[in-house]
């Protein structure tokens, strides 16, 4: 959404926590530092990207619950 669309609390509520989020790694939504070095160093042990990784892990869930 362009900042022309966002409501004056939207852009007040970007204001205050734009700030605390800036830091964080990002994958498709903010993690946390340890989840992403744990993300990265398993899918370089598994020979796959990020994204593969994720996504390897949901098929091994939606297939063994």
């Amino acid at each position: 959404m362009s900042d022309k669309k966002r409501t004056p609390a939207q852009a007040a509520a970007d204001g205050r926590y734009e700030p605390k989020r800036a830091n964080d790694p990002r994958f498709g939504g903010r993690c946390k530092n340890d989840e992403k070095e744990l993300l990265t160093r398993l899918a370089s042990e598994e020979g796959l990207s990020e994204k593969e990784l994720i996504f390897k892990a949901v098929r091994f869930f939606d297939k063994n619950r």
